[in-house]
């Protein structure tokens, strides 16, 4: 006589059980299955809340706080992305940042009530500048480092991007590159008694290798085509590029010429030949001074490159 079927089934593995599966080995290899956590804590509650921004209130609950917290995290992070460089998105960095350390101490409540004052205030500061050194600051840098960089480029931010080719850069293109010995903050001097400080430059390339670059009293030529002069060179205010009146240069092989434009003050008499020649020769940039390419829009606007 067969039985009925049991109306009992265990339920299914989630999807994410092997992962916790994995970080269960990791606790009991590293010998941290044996740490005892305060009372109220969880080592799985505390590593959610220590890696993404928002979630530990989620943790803790209630969840409707919990989802606000981590919908306005969310917020931050775009409004940082979206306005990199300016004042709003250094806000939005800091906010996020200070949401962050209040999800964790609001984790960690129930331990902390049995400290004193003094010990509260310094574990929230430890923990601030846990969270910015290791976390915040460092996910900057690498953004800045390998992805996007923004620039102050006559008053408003341009976001490059650092994962473009700059072997492919054209007559025309704009590009970001450094000037000087930049890695070690240092300033470039020149035989001729004038001194370039290091720093980004920003322009577009006028001649590639092998172009030959002929300079007019009121225009540029490329291969024997007369450019415009003042669409090449964008300038604003005292920033006037100094530009040689005559002579001829071929770009050397694997350079570009992108001519830059400077802040100058005068210390002493230079004739104006020698400060022609320094920017010409810090005209010249090589592949390894390439920092990357503008992008045409960054979120919902168009950059405003000149």
């Amino acid at each position: 006589m067969s039985k009925p079927a049991s109306s009992y089934y265990p339920p299914r593995a989630r999807w994410y059980a092997p992962l916790l599966n994995l970080g269960y080995l990791g606790r009991r290899r590293l010998g941290l299955d044996r740490l005892q956590m305060p009372t109220g804590l969880s080592f799985r509650g505390v590593i959610c809340g220590l890696l993404v921004p928002g979630l530990a209130v989620w943790v803790r609950g209630p969840r409707i706080w919990g989802r606000l917290a981590v919908s306005l995290c969310a917020v931050l992070v775009f409004v940082f992305l979206a306005f990199l460089g300016y004042t709003v998105g250094n806000l939005a960095f800091g906010l996020l940042l200070s949401v962050h350390v209040t999800g964790l101490l609001y984790l960690c409540g129930p331990w902390l009530e049995a400290k004193t004052v003094g010990s509260r205030f310094w574990w929230s500061l430890g923990l601030l500048f846990v969270l910015a050194a290791l976390f915040y600051l460092p996910a900057r840098s690498f953004l800045q480092d390998h992805l996007f960089m923004p620039l102050r480029v006559r008053g408003h931010v341009v976001v490059v991007s650092k994962l473009a080719s700059m072997a492919t850069a054209k007559r025309g293109d704009w590009v970001a590159y450094t000037v000087g010995r930049w890695d070690s903050r240092e300033a470039y001097f020149e035989h001729n008694g004038v001194v370039v400080q290091a720093g980004y430059g920003f322009g577009p390339v006028i001649g590639v290798a092998g172009d030959r670059v002929r300079f007019a009293p009121d225009s540029v030529e490329v291969n024997g085509v007369a450019l415009p002069r003042r669409p090449l060179m964008p300038s604003s205010g005292p920033r006037r590029p100094l530009m040689p009146s005559s002579g001829e240069v071929v770009v050397p092989e694997k350079h570009w010429l992108v001519w830059p434009e400077f802040d100058t003050s005068g210390h002493g008499f230079i004739a104006q030949e020698q400060i022609e020649a320094t920017l010409l020769r810090t005209a010249t940039i090589t592949a390894d001074q390439m920092v990357g390419r503008p992008f045409k829009h960054w979120f919902w606007r168009r950059q405003n490159l000149s």
